[in-house]
């Protein structure tokens, strides 16, 4: 008898097996996985519930190679958000994988390996996908964050100019190119890339934080307040418009109001600093020194060294945060 029901039970499973291979099974399980494919390559789709998709593609077995590798790619970038590096990189390269041309995953592999520590790898990928496709303006913007984490500014430079040419409604190339016009004293230049970014994301605070320092570099002392305290009744605890403000104070020789007002939440300037930045501002400086302090800045000390390896991750050995990349552009 029970040998009987065994019997039975195999070749119903069998059966059951044969009809989810045939046309037939197919077409019925065909909907359920083409909704979750599309789910899963629809970026603008609810993170968790793209991410829930993907999976559940991942889980089937049966997806398209070309479908797999998103579907891949997706938990890579979840699990980088999670600074699971070692775990994001083996997806991305299972995915790299299945689908050896998709350049939006060799760019984001590379943003993975930059935030683990591994610049060479990071940088290989970004020179894959640019060599796959020398128009692909994120692949410019992250090899040229990556070049200014270096300190190598007029590299990452040419890099957020390409980053524009071929993609102009990249928000993050348009305010990277604006800082370090800047920081070369481009004014105008800034302030048009900043007008730029503004209609592109009208939204975006680091609009204002860092469109802030180039008044403060201008000596649009009123300006530059405007746009910081905009920033920050917005993003109290933003660290950069805090210290971007607390400068605009001391330009403005107000070392009380820089005291007073850089925010429970600032980093706290040393008083020989602040005394230091007051008589820069009024003109009683070293020169020899003033020199080298630009020098220092104009060749990446506040880019090059300790960077946040996440998006937005504040350095806390660094006082000039706002002389550094914006985060990455994955387009995974």
């Amino acid at each position: 008898m029970l040998r009987a029901v065994f019997v039975s039970t195999i070749a119903s499973l069998s059966i059951l097996g044969s009809f989810l291979g045939s046309p037939l099974g197919q077409a019925i399980a065909g909907p359920l996985l083409g909704d979750d494919v599309a789910t899963c390559r629809e970026r603008q789709t609810d993170v968790k519930v793209r991410l829930d998709a993907c999976e559940r593609v991942i889980a089937a077995g049966q997806a398209a190679k070309k479908d797999l590798a998103v579907a891949l790619a997706v938990r890579g970038d979840a699990l980088s958000q999670k600074r699971d590096y070692d775990n994001a990189i083996a997806a991305f390269n299972s995915a790299v994988e299945a689908d050896p041309d998709n350049i939006r995953i060799i760019d984001a592999r590379g943003i993975a390996y930059e935030r683990k520590g591994q610049d060479d790898l990071a940088m290989a990928d970004y020179n894959l996908a640019l060599q796959k496709r020398p128009n692909f303006g994120a692949a410019y913007n992250n090899r040229g964050t990556l070049y200014w984490r270096k300190g190598a500014l007029q590299s990452a430079l040419d890099d957020f100019n390409l980053a524009v040419k071929f993609t102009p409604t990249l928000y993050v190339a348009r305010t990277n190119r604006a800082r370090i016009l800047t920081m070369n004293k481009d004014f105008d230049g800034a302030l048009a890339d900043f007008t730029e970014a503004q209609r592109i994301d009208p939204d975006a605070v680091n609009t204002a934080v860092y469109r802030c320092r180039t008044y403060t570099g201008m000596g649009r002392l009123d300006d530059a307040l405007a746009d910081c305290n905009g920033a920050i009744e917005r993003q109290p605890k933003n660290q950069v418009a805090l210290n971007n403000r607390a400068d605009a104070y001391v330009a403005k020789g107000n070392l009380d109001a820089t005291a007073a007002r850089s925010g429970a939440g600032a980093r706290r300037l040393p008083l020989g600093r602040l005394c230091a930045a007051a008589v820069r501002r009024t003109g009683y400086v070293d020169r020899a020194g003033d020199r080298q302090a630009t020098a220092g800045r104009a060749h990446g000390a506040g880019a090059g060294r300790g960077q946040h390896r996440t998006p937005h991750r504040l350095d806390h050995r660094q006082r000039r945060l706002q002389e550094r990349p914006s985060a990455r552009q994955s387009t995974a």
